[in-house]
């Protein structure tokens, strides 16, 4: 979640949550059969809107919900650049406590930039 987050603020974009949050689950169940995560709860969707709904009270991140269309609700993500020393902290706590090791957060990291980049689409890899 806080490499989501990370990465959000490194790439300076603002990313619809529900997207998001589907390819973080099918990347992290990936991860998960490759032994990278020991858990398959970290993989839940739930868990996941879950998270981001916390890390937006925190201040961590921002999102925005906008009424769509269709009568629901869309929620847009971003972290702005004055959170930076606030997610580095988090991230490192984060880190010294995970299970995972050195392999398994790198592993990770990698799948949600390539997560971000994804979502962005074709325009911001020009």
């Amino acid at each position: 979640m806080v490499f989501t987050i990370n990465a959000l603020m490194e790439n300076g974009v603002v990313i619809e949550q529900n997207k998001l949050v589907t390819e973080l689950h099918i990347g992290m169940q990936e991860i998960f059969y490759s032994g990278a995560i020991k858990f398959m709860s970290s993989c839940l969707i739930e868990v996941l809107n879950t998270a981001f709904g916390r890390c937006s009270e925190l201040g961590i991140c921002v999102s925005q919900t906008y009424d769509s269309q269709q009568g629901g609700k869309i929620i847009y993500l971003s972290a702005p650049a004055k959170s930076k020393q606030t997610v580095e902290h988090y991230l490192s706590l984060l880190t010294s406590l995970s299970s995972s090791d050195e392999k398994g957060m790198h592993a990770i990291e990698k799948e949600v930039n390539l997560i971000i980049k994804r979502l962005q689409g074709p325009m911001a890899r020009l």
